[in-house]
């Protein structure tokens, strides 16, 4: 052990070199890490747009505000203290509206600062009724938000002020129309440079269009700041003369309006939110109804399908026939273009499913005979089409499935039955029909013949396009082959024949 004994002691004195060592460059490298952080956290920030634009409003606000001492002098500003504690007071008790909208009377006091001395000064205003606005709070806002709300009111004010400076300011001697016009401006200013602020921020944030934004949040209070100058240009006349009496003449209309806005408001909200309860009710029953008719769909087609089942038990040979040939028909159908659960697709699958349900009115003698039919017989068999159509034509869900059972046996060139359809006479849906009908009959195996190789089907489909079979769909089956048999051999059990 006089190993580690030795070790120990030579770490010992070797300890409080080390120690200097180590304290001697820990400012060093935190400084460092300061250094690399602070320039890691500011390329972040210049990758996030929403936080750049937040400075250059931040920047260019606050700038402005802090200037306006130096550009106007304190005089003006002590001059309109009185103002500027008015529009502090009133950004205190803002109303909120919505998720980001806040409304507020101050734009009178902004105004009015505006009209008496200038944009700067009305700047000022804007930073202070920003701080009174969001920092004397104890919501939960972001910092980002605070300060952008410190930016964004100032340079409110600034654009107050411009249609005045031009004038030359409210007393510069103007008519009285030009100043009340100036005013309007002023107020119109105020609240498009706010309100485009805000909807730049919003939109990037969450890559909405920034006027579709304005529209949407902002532009119904254009009238309400527009008024708001006019009576600013009231307090700015009566100011210049006596600025207490004007103050204390201007607070009372002032209250009145915020205590009417706020009536306003909360009656307005809760209709919008008894209105958004019943939407809610509307969409719960809405979707109840939905669910209802897909129920009553499912039912319907467990109906139909029992009953093809019933009619497959009575011919043997075609068991297994009705169901393929509805399933590709409605794939073709929608490889033709038609969309899936429409009602038209839907007439369409129906109309294939139920294709034989009129032979349910040809006597077993003829439908189940393994010989040849006599004329006669042919005849009571093609009957069979008109029949179904009879069976179906008066309940309302099959309607249009009854006319693809009428003229399933149509042929593109006249000649079918029951009445010579010719061409595009004749339902799509049973012109697709008829097309898989025939190449599920050929491909299938019957007691007196091997089904028929699908490429060998395929080439008699185009063998007769034109004349039995629509040739647009002969070819769009022939595009669609490979899918085609792939799923008729899945669902055929076929395995070796190609």
């Amino acid at each position: 052990m006089p190993r580690e004994r030795d070790r120990v002691d030579q770490t010992s004195h070797l300890r409080p070199v080390d120690l200097r060592e180590q304290q001697a460059s820990e400012p060093t490298r935190t400084a460092r890490l300061s250094a690399t952080e602070a320039r890691r956290a500011f390329a972040e920030a210049l990758r996030d747009p929403t936080s750049v634009f937040v400075a250059l409003v931040f920047a260019g606000g606050v700038g402005a505000a802090l200037a306006a001492p130096f550009v106007i002098g304190w005089r003006p500003l002590l001059h309109a203290a009185p103002l500027i504690v008015v529009a502090i007071a009133l950004e205190r008790f803002e109303l909120k509206i919505f998720s980001r909208t806040r409304v507020s009377v101050a734009t009178v006091a902004y105004v009015a600062i505006a009209a008496l001395h200038g944009p700067f000064a009305a700047a000022s205003a804007g930073l202070f009724g920003a701080i009174s606005s969001s920092f004397w709070r104890t919501d939960q806002r972001k910092l980002r938000g605070k300060l952008f709300n410190l930016g964004e009111f100032a340079l409110g004010g600034l654009a107050a002020g411009v249609p005045f400076a031009f004038l030359g300011g409210a007393h510069s001697g103007a008519p009285q129309a030009t100043v009340a016009l100036a005013a309007v401006l002023s107020g119109a200013a105020l609240f498009l440079v706010e309100t485009a602020l805000l909807s730049t921020v919003v939109s990037l944030a969450t890559r909405r269009s920034p006027f579709r934004v304005w529209l949407r949040e902002f532009a119904w209070l254009a009238p309400h700041d527009t008024v708001m100058g006019l009576i600013g240009y009231g307090l700015a006349y009566g100011y210049a003369a006596s600025p207490a009496a004007s103050t204390a003449a201007i607070a009372a209309p002032l209250v009145a309006m915020r205590v009417a806005l706020k009536q306003y408001l909360d009656e307005a909200r809760a209709h919008v939110q008894d209105l958004a309860q019943k939407n809610a009710e509307l969409q719960a029953a809405n979707e109840s109804i939905l669910s209802m008719h897909h129920e009553l769909d499912l039912t319907y087609r467990g109906t139909l399908e029992a009953l093809i089942a019933a009619l497959d038990v009575r011919d043997k040979d075609t068991g297994g026939h009705s169901t393929r040939v509805a399933s590709i028909t409605g794939m073709l159908a929608v490889w033709h273009g038609v969309k899936t659960d429409s009602k038209e697709w839907n007439d369409i699958h129906r109309g294939a499913l139920l294709h034989d349900v009129g032979k349910i009115g040809v006597r077993d003698a003829v439908l189940r005979k393994p010989g040849k039919l006599t004329e006669h017989e042919w005849g009571e068999m093609r009957a069979h089409a008109s029949i179904g159509y009879e069976v179906l034509k008066d309940v309302p869900f099959l309607a249009g499935a009854a006319e693809i059972v009428r003229c399933h046996h149509e042929r593109w060139d006249g000649q079918g039955y029951p009445r010579g359809l010719r061409g595009e006479q004749i339902p799509l849906g049973a012109r697709l029909f008829s097309v898989v009908d025939a190449f599920d009959a050929m491909t299938s195996d019957r007691p007196y013949r091997r089904a028929m190789a699908y490429e060998e089907a395929l080439d008699e489909l185009r063998r007769w396009a034109g004349t039995q079979f629509d040739p647009e769909i002969v070819e769009l089956m022939a595009q669609q082959y490979l899918e085609v048999v792939a799923w008729h051999r899945q669902q055929a059990g076929r395995a070796g024949v190609a």
